[in-house]
This record gives structure tokens, C-alpha cells and sequence, in this order.
């Protein structure tokens, strides 16, 4: 398995090294020669002409023209030729009394040479990676500032259109955390038995696609949510106390969700959360449902007296 994975990765090294060089225009008429070497010897002899060498774990003597020759954890010998590009990762080459017409790559490996025209340049793959994490990294944190911003801006939406339904719905939380939870447990795995139930039938198939891909999604984004207006709730109060809040909880939201967001570092945190406020959604849904008395939240809104 291990040899395996290791020859999938040199053909896809071997492939981003060759393709370039393929495409461009070279005194060399490509053949379409691949060359593989696992664990033994691999030899180009003088005359020939081949497109890429692999060695993996093995030993190849390069006299002829290669255009792309990639050793991993192994050996290469290049002598007399011309080549195209080297690639040598956790093994060694030597290069004597050759042309590379493009660049010498490593990682972790080492390549000597004699006599060598090298036409591009010899550098290691380790600042190519820290560069290319840079790259990921940054990336990944401006699609999670995208998101959270999304979630932000959605969070105040739905605080707009229905600030007591969230309010009430998050001090479901606050009253009955067990059931909460076990109430979003429901919530988490009656949807995908529902809709496997309805894919049973051809006419049943576009119901469980809508649950699965509306339903079920648009109740998870709103106990997220509910989530974040609580959490946004019990911060407000542990700083000012309980005090007359506005009809729509807009701070409650934001502040809600700027804590959501940054403890998105921790995912088990943000996924108990999240459970609890689908919890509630389920709660209230099954409640409204069912015909029974609306139950209202804790608001903490005092209205002011009237004048004698």
C-alpha cells in the first residue's frame, strides 16, 4: 500500500513537472514515454528519447534524453545528456557533464553536480510549501471571515423579521437545556430517516431532496442562530445586568454571533451550542405545532409608567 501511495504521488509530481514541458516547444518531439522504477533499476540508454523517468524507492542511470525526471526516497544517475527539469525528493541525484535545460527541484534530498549547464535554477521545494501554507492559510481565513461576516448579516435579518420568535425561542435554552439537547439530537437524526423514508418512491425522491437540502440545512442555520441570540443574551446580562432590552435583539445578535464565531476555533464548543439552539427550534416548532399555549421568554423589557 505504501509503494502504491508513493507511485500515485510521483505520477502526479511527474505530471505537474512533464506537462509544462510537453506544452512548450522544444527541440525534442515528445514521445509519450513514461518510465516507471519501484524498487529496482531503471536505465535510459544513450540514443534513447523518453518523456518522464519515476524512480520510486529504486536506482536509474539517465543517459539518454529525458524531459522530466522525478526520484522519490531513491537514486539517479544523469551522464552526458539533456534533460528537461529534475525533481528529487528524500533521495540523491548526481548530474555529471549535462544539460538541464529547466530547473533542479528538492525536498529533502540532495543533488550534486559536475560540469552541469543548468539553464534554470536549484532550489529546494521547502520554501515553495511555506509559501504555498501562507497561501492556504490566508485563504482559509478570508472565507472564514466571509462566512462569519454571511452569518452576521443573516443573524440580523432574521432579528428584523422575527426578534420575538428568535428571543423566545432562545429562552427555551435557558429553561430546558436537557431537553434542548435531546430535542437537537431529534433534530440531527429524524431528517436523513425521513428523507431515506420518502426516496423509497420515485415520488417520494423530490421530498427527500428538499429535506435534505433545504429543510434540514435552513433548520440547522436557524438553531445556530437561536444559539448565537442566547449566547448573546447571557453575555449582555453577565455585564450590565438585567436591564430593559429593545423589542428586536439586534446587540444580543451581534454579540452572539462575534462569540460564536471565535470560538468556531474550538468546533466541539460551537457544535454543543448549535445543538442546543436546533433543540429549541424543534421546541418550539413541535409546540406551535401541536396547538398548545405559547410560551413567551424572559424579555427583560419594563415598559414605562404611565403618568398619573
Amino acid at each position: 500500500m505504501t509503494r502504491l501511495l508513493a507511485l500515485v504521488a510521483a505520477l502526479a509530481l511527474a505530471l505537474g513537472l512533464a506537462l509544462p514541458v510537453l506544452a512548450a516547444d522544444g527541440d525534442v518531439t515528445p514521445t509519450g514515454r513514461v518510465l516507471f522504477a519501484s524498487g529496482g533499476e531503471l536505465t535510459v540508454p544513450a540514443g534513447e528519447v523518453a518523456d518522464t523517468v519515476i524512480v520510486v524507492d529504486g536506482h536509474a542511470e539517465i543517459l539518454g534524453r529525458v524531459d522530466a525526471v522525478v526520484v522519490l526516497d531513491g537514486t539517479a544517475a544523469v551522464r552526458s545528456t539533456t534533460i528537461e527539469s529534475l525533481l528529487v525528493i528524500r533521495g540523491s541525484a548526481t548530474v555529471t557533464d549535462s544539460h538541464v535545460l529547466g530547473d533542479i527541484r528538492t525536498f529533502d534530498a540532495q543533488v550534486s553536480q559536475v560540469g552541469v549547464t543548468l539553464d534554470g535554477s536549484q532550489r529546494g521545494l521547502e520554501t515553495d510549501l511555506i509559501a504555498l501554507g501562507w497561501v492556504i492559510g490566508i485563504g482559509a481565513l478570508l472565507i472564514w471571515l466571509g462566512v462569519g461576516l454571511s452569518a452576521l448579516v443573516s443573524g440580523l435579518l432574521v432579528a428584523a423579521l422575527a426578534g420575538r420568535q428568535i428571543r423566545a425561542t432562545a429562552a427555551i435554552i435557558r429553561r430546558e437545556p436537557l431537553r434542548s439537547a435531546g430535542a437537537g439530537l431529534l433534530g440531527l437524526i429524524l431528517p436523513p430517516l425521513v428523507a431515506a423514508a420518502l426516496a423509497a418512491t420515485i415520488i417520494g425522491i423530490p421530498m427527500a431532496l428538499g429535506v435534505l437540502l433545504v429543510a434540514w440545512p435552513t433548520l440547522a442555520f436557524v438553531g445556530y442562530i437561536v444559539a448565537a441570540v442566547w449566547v448573546g443574551e447571557w453575555v449582555l446580562e453577565r455585564f450590565r445586568g438585567r436591564s430593559e432590552e429593545p423589542e428586536r435583539p439586534y446587540l444580543a445578535t451581534i454579540v452572539g454571533m462575534v462569540v460564536m464565531f471565535v470560538v468556531g476555533i474550538v468546533p466541539l464548543l460551537t457544535a454543543v451550542l448549535s445543538l442546543l439552539g436546533l433543540g429549541a427550534v424543534v421546541l418550539a416548532a413541535w409546540r406551535t405545532f401541536r396547538g398548545g399555549p405559547v410560551e413567551r421568554a424572559a424579555l427583560h423589557v419594563s415598559a414605562a409608567p404611565m403618568a398619573s
